[in-house]
């Protein structure tokens, strides 16, 4: 049975586990029920008789990874059931690790031949607001860098599968196999907290992400080829109407955030520049090479520059031989002139 404590944030289960049932069938039911409450960011408290004595040396590796993959940590370590032989605690509290503090303590009643468990817990009050901001800024994931699975492929390397081998039946086998890979998943990618990014575009609501998908379909099937034109409309109208309700909800999202802003002025401000873009230009200084060095200094840059403007036309005139023939007989017509003591005529544009 499951009890949810709305002020609180937090849901509080009851579990029987039948003795001798399928620990793995357990712990895969566990691991669901827990995966879909800690996604919707809620606190977990787990009581109950789960038959696993946490009282051992090594509690049920695949049990307690899979706990430690969600943040959770077993705080019943006295015996619950004490009988003439044994003492066992076989009935446990899991909560989360480290989120609240509380008191705990085993009560014999006198009524069963386990013991009582009493569980005081200081909580914290929660309104909607702060249950929105947990749900909305984290969630419970796994990395599966290439570091953690190489990581899962070096323990699936070193498992002998040796229980797996030993069963008689295909479900066992199957059962034990399940078991043996899903404490190395968690082992290996254990499930963390990690903060969603907070979606950039606001205004892009479910349904424009829906009818987007949908343009992009209907986008792809044209450019295959031998589609109707009634097929070619209805994507050209749709694509009106999508366009139509992006400009309208990105006025509606921009209204709002005006009109909500303690300061509209800067509001209005941060709008156009995110849609212009507010990155400022980086002036970067012009690098020069010349003559087997780099110039960065940008006053010799310049005279570089004005010495090649002011030495473009002698270069140009020295590499062409046409016009440095042309430029010897002009000269040599002005030598002979000035030998007859004649003055050179004007050299004629």
């Amino acid at each position: 049975s499951i009890i949810e404590l709305i002020q609180y944030n937090t849901i509080i289960i009851c579990i029987y586990r039948i003795p001798n049932s399928n620990i793995n069938i357990f712990i895969k039911n566990l691991d669901t029920i827990l995966s879909n409450l800690t996604n919707k960011g809620k606190n977990i408290i787990i009581a109950g008789f789960l038959n696993v004595d946490f009282l051992k040396r090594s509690v049920n590796p695949q049990l307690q990874t899979m706990l430690d993959s969600y943040g959770l940590q077993a705080i019943v370590d006295v015996p619950t059931r004490i009988g003439p032989k044994s003492q066992t605690a076989i009935d446990q509290i899991i909560l989360n690790n480290g989120l609240w503090k509380y008191n705990f303590k085993a009560v014999e009643t006198g009524l069963s031949d386990h013991n009582a468990q009493i569980l005081q817990v200081q909580m914290h009050y929660k309104n909607k607001k702060g249950q929105s901001r947990i749900t909305k800024e984290f969630r419970l994931d796994r990395s599966y860098s290439e570091e953690n699975v190489q990581y899962l492929n070096y323990l699936l390397g070193k498992e002998t599968w040796e229980p797996v081998l030993k069963q008689n039946e295909a479900n066992d086998a199957y059962n034990e196999f399940l078991g043996i890979l899903q404490y190395y998943h968690n082992t290996a990618m254990p499930k963390k907290w990690v903060k969603i990014k907070q979606q950039k575009n606001k205004w892009i609501t479910l349904g424009i992400r829906v009818s987007g998908n949908r343009l992009r379909t209907l986008h792809s099937l044209i450019k295959e080829g031998n589609t109707s034109e009634e097929l070619k409309k209805y994507y050209n109208q749709y694509k009106k109407i999508y366009n139509k309700v992006i400009g309208e909800a990105k006025k509606l999202s921009n209204n709002m955030r005006i009109q909500s802003s303690g300061n509209k002025s800067k509001a209005m401000w941060d709008l156009i520049k995110e849609e212009l873009g507010s990155q400022q230009k980086v002036s970067k200084n012009i690098e020069l090479g010349m003559n087997g060095r780099t110039i960065q200094d940008p006053k010799v840059i310049a005279n570089v520059f004005n010495e090649y403007s002011r030495n473009i036309a002698h270069h140009m005139r020295s590499n062409n031989r046409t016009a440095q023939n042309n430029e010897d007989r002009i000269n040599q017509g002005r030598s002979a002139y000035r030998h007859h003591g004649t003055a050179a005529p004007p050299i004629s544009a």
